[in-house]
């Protein structure tokens, strides 16, 4: 019994020798490793794995196609077997029969509801179409007459310009067309073929750096100048671009502007969705549909485009325009 203690003695002896020399040589190679510090705790806590997902994919839904079909594609490329083709292809034909499905279902709610049909909204029949461009017109002609009333046309040219001579016979009848005075000025101080009367340049083009001719511009006085064309350009774009210019500035009636811009009935702005979005799909066509039915509220629009300007404003004149640059230039 002695000597069996005495064995069991000398086992736990030479096993804390060997526990103590293990932590001796911890500690030299801690002496070493001094850029962790002498008593920095160097354990490391077991990493958790990661827990896949348990739920299985809904067979052939879109979930399961989107992994599914570049795996089923990708190994037909590789291996071009028929199991392989057929597999990838019969599972792109169920994609292609769910695309259909999909697609036939939306177009009946499409159809059943005013609010989604595009041809509603917009009328596409041939008739309605003719209607709409002739209201747009109407609206057209009231927007630009109105203009002129407020300011007139800057015309810059120079005399060897071969497009300023054709850009001028354009700008002359349109000017005429809609009321506009025109106001040409001549860049090297000489007429053009078809330009009889006309302005020297005294100055306006370098102030407002004019570099490209023919250059045409809207101008209000006392001050106000807006580019709108620089280059040739057909009277139809000459037109979109002042009202554009003018648009910008707010010098359009709203009114006539919605007549013009019919395009635009109905569809909803960034103001409009600056809230209502949500998970729930009855709430989020509940409240898509309530701003929807508001942009068609303020579709008001007069049914006759008379010829009007603001009642204390006088039409812009060859004098006022003459002089506007020597104030307007220096804007």
């Amino acid at each position: 019994m002695r000597y069996g203690k005495a064995a069991l003695l000398s086992a736990a002896i030479a096993a804390f020798a060997a526990n103590a020399f293990a932590g001796e040589s911890r500690a030299f190679d801690r002496y070493k490793e001094k850029d962790e510090g002498w008593y920095w705790k160097n354990d490391k806590a077991p990493q958790k794995e990661e827990k896949k997902s348990s739920k299985a994919k809904k067979p052939f839904s879109v979930e399961w196609l989107r992994e599914n079909l570049p795996k089923l594609r990708d190994r037909a490329i590789d291996n071009p077997t028929p199991e392989n083709l057929r597999a990838y292809l019969y599972a792109q034909r169920v994609a292609m029969d769910k695309a259909h499905v999909f697609a036939k279902r939306a177009h009946d709610i499409v159809i059943s509801d005013p609010l989604l049909d595009e041809k509603q909204r917009l009328p596409m029949a041939s008739f309605a179409v003719a209607d709409r461009f002739h209201i747009q017109d109407e609206a057209r002609t009231a927007i630009l007459k109105d203009l002129a009333k407020k300011g007139g046309l800057w015309f810059f040219y120079k005399s060897d310009c071969i497009f300023c001579k054709t850009m001028a016979n354009g700008v002359r009848q349109f000017a005429q067309k809609y009321g506009f005075i025109l106001y040409p000025i001549s860049l090297d101080g000489k007429p053009a073929e078809n330009i009889k009367y006309f302005y020297k340049d005294q100055g306006q083009a370098k102030k407002l750096g004019i570099k490209v001719v023919p250059t045409v511009m809207y101008v209000v006085p006392p001050n106000n100048y807006y580019f709108v064309a620089q280059g040739a350009m057909a009277p139809q774009e000459l037109s979109d671009r002042i009202i554009l210019a003018a648009k910008t500035e707010g010098l359009v009636n709203k009114k006539y502007l919605a007549l013009l811009d019919v395009d635009d009935r109905g569809v909803l702005g960034p103001d409009a969705l600056s809230d209502g979005a949500t998970d729930d799909p009855v709430e989020l066509v509940a409240n898509i549909r309530k701003k929807l039915l508001q942009q068609y509220d303020h579709d008001k629009v007069p049914d006759v485009l008379p010829e009007v300007s603001r009642a204390d404003q006088k039409p812009a004149s060859v004098t006022q325009l003459h002089h506007f640059k020597e104030k307007g230039a220096d804007k």
